[in-house]
């Protein structure tokens, strides 16, 4: 798996510099274990797994800056199960614990937000399908926004970042021979992902957290 599309970007660079800098103090992990929340949504037979969950999330709190949990909640489950049923209710206690820690993260002036993700255990198949889901979810949030409202030199930025999004989709996840070859590429697409999503979130978004963390 070699990607060619990920662009030297400048406005990226300061960020990815500092974040190369930050790998080796504690990153920020999430409370919900991915699997649970994945095993949860497919028995629950959601609208959306759980890559695409926060990647949807994402992309609505970018394009909007602010996300109405429930509605957001809702949109992942979709015509799923009773909504008296047991594991509804721990799948919606889980996705409202993923919804918190996300956007606190995304606060974080360290740039502390990661994509939720399967582990670095977990087949690189499924990670790869993973991330291609999670991107899936964050291009149909965005689109709440048209780009034509957006002003200044960052529109153009923006747009070359979502035309990269698009391209994440239509990875293939079939490995190559080279394991390690394969674990760098996706670590770098990961860490590209990330950090747009953090400069389109931060250009569209210049209030302060403590405004919207409500």
């Amino acid at each position: 798996m070699t990607i060619y599309f990920i662009r030297d970007m400048a406005f990226l660079q300061d960020m990815l510099a500092y974040s190369l800098f930050r790998q080796g103090t504690e990153q920020m992990a999430y409370s919900i274990d991915f699997d649970d929340l994945e095993h949860a949504l497919m028995k629950i037979n959601a609208a959306a797994e759980a890559a695409e969950a926060q990647g949807l999330m994402c992309g609505i709190l970018c394009a909007l800056g602010r996300v109405d949990k429930q509605s957001w909640i809702q949109q992942v489950i979709g015509e799923a199960a009773d909504p008296a049923d047991l594991l509804m209710k721990e799948t919606k206690e889980q996705l409202d614990v993923v919804y918190q820690e996300t956007l606190e993260s995304l606060y974080d002036e360290d740039y502390g937000f990661q994509l939720f993700q399967p582990d670095d255990q977990s087949p690189m198949e499924e990670r790869i399908m993973a991330l291609s889901e999670w991107c899936q979810g964050f291009l149909l949030g965005f689109s709440m926004r048209s780009l034509d409202t957006i002003e200044g030199e960052s529109r153009e930025e923006i747009e070359a970042l979502l035309e990269d999004f698009v391209e994440v989709t239509r990875i293939d996840a079939e490995v190559s021979e080279d394991d390690n070859e394969d674990e760098e590429s996706l670590i770098e697409i990961e860490e590209y992902i990330r950090m747009g999503v953090i400069f389109i979130f931060t250009s569209l978004n210049p209030v302060a957290g403590s405004d919207r963390l409500q």
